[in-house]
């Protein structure tokens, strides 16, 4: 009888980890597909018809890229209605259900009209990034929920990362094909199909059960927050937003989409830190540093590369496009990688090399996050150009799994949703930060850089490297050598910037060795309770 218990609990384990795995692996493939509409596989034909239909240069290009993209630098605020505000007794499946006919609404609307306008496709696009966006904060909620009890927060996180990188690829193949043969109408009759997609999967494969939460009056997590804390928020965030636009008209001077996207994410950060201050403890403030940190380290070095590859080393776009379908591959035999080793012991040849638990990955993260960094001064052509998309791409995504499974570990299940899309928030707070830290050096370094080849140190020895002595291309708007300084000192102040993770990594690491001890002996009462039944059933 109790054999028969076993067989049944394994099975019905099974069935649930096989649900889980097909419904993040459908939800992450459909998201690298089309990206929020703007981006994956409609990016070159919504910027052809873009620049050709409407007229748009590359700067207004840009501007309505960055418009359509907003709904993404709010996910912690989808995150918020799908765990506070259930509809039918569901938290995620009836706002899957919403956010996929939002989608196909917006996509069926354009491909039946004739005439597009710039508001029109504005409106009609950031809806659809609305769709995708509640689509992947909702994704992650499930993918915390059930993959914190059943600790596989790891393997859930490699199937969905391994999904989006081979949905990049086919985007990068098949994006140039639907620019070509399709016309407008058919190419928005196309992006509804991933949201009928999302439909289907939310309304078969959602691994949610529903809850009656009118019987119990208020939901599970309705205790987190009380009305007077929200309102208090709320007339904060009201009243900081007028005096932060007048200090940028007085001060700063960004316009007004960069200024909103600059101080968004600390306002949603701010606010919800405040809000859920009673689930959050130092550890969880800490995760929150230690991830934005990595990110900016990571990303400082971003703002010369672009214009050494295009300038300096003649890279086309279609060279460049070419480097981001490689690169995609390199992340999917990453992704695959981590998910077939992360959290196991390593043996060869019968013996036992490392075991990979998160404390050791979060290790090998720092190291690969050095490799990364000092990556940058072996780019010196389309050769080494096409082998660091590969390697580096594969252990960045490898390093970048260990940072998004720190991320679900240390986030609270009662606010699943809002919680990891705010610490995603973060992350892309870190690299936002990066780029824009990155170009204020890149002015002070320009200005500074020595005016003789002699004096520059950088120049002799990136030179020495065997770096290019003259632009590929003579429109190139300053020296190379001034170049190759600011390229030298970024990465060198990146370098230092990151060897901070490494004193972190000494107090974090040993609390993440504690926590996964804990895990493993199960002291809680439910652990002793099932340890006892589990040798009951041994005896009998």
């Amino acid at each position: 009888m109790a054999e028969l218990m076993i067989l049944d609990n394994n099975q019905e384990y099974r069935l649930l980890v096989k649900r889980v795995i097909i419904f993040l692996a459908g939800i992450y493939f459909i998201q690298g597909i089309c990206q929020g509409g703007i981006s994956g596989l409609f990016y070159l034909p919504l910027s052809f018809m873009l620049r050709d239909h409407l007229g748009f240069n590359q700067e207004q290009l840009a501007y309505f890229r960055g418009l359509v993209l907003i709904p993404w630098a709010i996910k912690p605020l989808y995150g918020l209605l799908s765990d506070f505000i259930p509809i039918l007794g569901y938290r995620r499946r009836s706002w899957y259900v919403i956010a996929a006919l939002l989608g196909i609404g917006c996509a069926l609307y354009l491909a039946g009209c004739g005439n597009y306008t710039e508001n029109q496709l504005l409106f009609s696009l950031a809806m659809m990034a609305v769709s995708f966006a509640f689509c992947d904060v909702l994704c992650d909620a499930v993918m915390v929920e059930k993959g914190k009890p059943l600790g596989l927060t790891d393997k859930f996180q490699g199937v969905q990362w391994a999904s989006i990188s081979l949905a990049a690829v086919l985007s990068g193949l098949c994006g140039g094909l639907i620019a070509e043969y399709l016309n407008y109408q058919q190419i928005f009759l196309a992006m509804a199909v991933p949201s009928f997609a999302v439909l289907i999967i939310a309304v078969f494969f959602v691994p949610e059960k529903k809850h009656d939460y009118k019987q119990s009056k208020k939901s599970e997590t309705a205790s987190v927050i009380t009305p007077k804390e929200a309102i208090i928020v709320f007339t904060i965030v009201l009243s900081v937003i007028p005096i932060l636009f007048f200090l940028n008209m007085v001060s700063m001077e960004m316009e007004t989409l960069p200024f909103l996207m600059f101080v968004s994410p600390f306002l949603i950060l701010g606010s919800l830190c405040f809000l859920f201050r009673k689930l959050l403890n130092k550890m969880i403030f800490f995760c929150i540093i230690f991830l934005f940190w990595w990110d900016f380290c990571v990303g400082l070095t971003a703002a010369p590369f672009f214009y050494y590859q295009t300038y300096t080393l003649g890279f086309s776009k279609m060279f460049m496009g070419t480097l981001q379908t490689i690169g995609s591959v390199g992340g999917l035999l990453g992704a695959l990688v981590f998910l077939s080793t992360s959290r196991r012991k390593i043996f060869w040849k019968k013996q036992f090399i490392i075991e990979t638990n998160l404390a050791n990955l979060l290790k090998w993260a720092g190291f690969i996050g050095v490799v990364f960094i000092l990556s940058n001064f072996l780019l010196m052509g389309k050769t080494s150009a096409i082998v660091l998309s590969v390697v580096m791409v594969f252990v960045y995504q490898f390093a970048r799994l260990t940072m998004l499974v720190l991320a679900a570990e240390f986030c609270p299940t009662q606010i699943a949703g809002t919680f990891f899309a705010l610490l995603m928030s973060v992350c892309n707070l870190g690299s936002s930060m990066a780029e824009r830290v990155s170009g204020f050096l890149f002015k002070v370094l320009k200005n500074t850089a020595p005016q003789n080849f002699i004096d520059n140190f950088w120049a002799k020895f990136l030179t020495w490297l065997n770096w290019p002595i003259q632009h590929a291309d003579p429109k190139a708007p300053y020296d190379i050598f001034v170049q190759y300084h600011i390229i030298g000192w970024l990465i060198i102040i990146s370098l230092c910037a990151f060897s901070l993770y490494f004193f972190a990594i000494r107090r974090f690491g040993d609390s993440i060795k504690e926590k996964e001890e804990l895990k493993t002996l199960d002291i809680s009462p439910a652990g002793i309770k099932k340890s006892t039944r589990d040798a009951k059933i041994k005896k009998f």
